[in-house]
């Protein structure tokens, strides 16, 4: 179970997220009816899981991991009554793309106040739904033969049609240090938007490059900071949160 959430820059007003809020919800709200809920939900409400063949009506968490899991659960039960985090279920590549296409519809209205952090790991390649088998594969025939289609790429009228003068933030995997710079930089040429975060899937959790059209930023975690459990994401968002701010600034002086 994959889930699609942003969070709302401060300089949003109250109003302002319950409005996003109400019309993603107008316009998924039969999809948000079937699925569940996410990890931390399930430990809130101690949903019935099945496993194998035995319903159980508590998920635990080990003695040894309580005090990392709980602070984590804190924060995301007082973001979610604050009303702050808007989390949106899917299930499929097909799905991901229709409630990314509602979302940044919903946002537009916002214009240089929405930022979009499109941290999703999608798959690069997928099976349209029209080639998939209608029955059960028999094994009288033999081994498969599957191909494979690109899935298709969204960034381009994300940025162009969807939301135009949003901060929109994507990001690059690499496990070639050598390549990763050149392929950030590539990224921005062709879709034109603020930043790609690149990382190497060797390093990720210590050290990411965020790469904008004219600078770099290299943001590292030492030693000491993974140790006491600082995660890279809490230094990358304060940053994007700053220069998301300049950003606003300069489109309000321009406008």
């Amino acid at each position: 179970m994959l889930h699609l959430s942003w969070v709302l820059n401060a300089s949003f007003k109250a109003e302002d997220v319950g409005c996003v809020s109400e019309l993603v919800h107008m316009q998924i709200e039969w999809w948000q009816s079937t699925h569940s809920s996410l990890f931390l939900t399930w430990l809130s409400s101690a949903p019935r899981l099945l496993v194998g063949y035995e319903m159980l009506n508590i998920m635990k968490v080990k003695n040894e991991c309580v005090n990392s899991v709980l602070p984590i659960l804190t924060r995301y039960k007082l973001t979610k009554e604050a009303g702050d985090l808007l989390c949106i279920s899917f299930t499929s590549l097909t799905e991901y793309l229709w409630l990314l296409r509602a979302a940044c519809e919903c946002l537009t209205p916002f214009g240089s106040r929405a930022v979009l952090y499109l941290a999703a790991a999608v798959s690069d390649f997928y099976i349209p739904s029209n080639e998939m088998p209608i029955h059960k594969m028999q094994s009288e025939a033999g081994p498969p033969t599957i191909y494979l289609k690109l899935v298709p790429k969204m960034l381009e009228p994300l940025v162009n049609i969807w939301v135009p003068n949003a901060y929109v933030v994507s990001f690059k995997l690499e496990t070639d240090d050598e390549l990763l710079i050149d392929k950030a930089h590539a990224a921005l040429n062709k879709y034109k938007h603020k930043m790609v975060i690149g990382n190497v899937l060797q390093t990720r959790k210590q050290r990411v490059v965020l790469v904008m059209p004219n600078t770099t930023n290299e943001i590292q975690l030492s030693s000491e900071e993974m140790e006491a459990g600082l995660e890279i994401e809490s230094k990358i968002v304060a940053d994007i949160a700053e220069r998301h701010n300049l950003f606003m600034k300069g489109a309000s002086y321009n406008s």
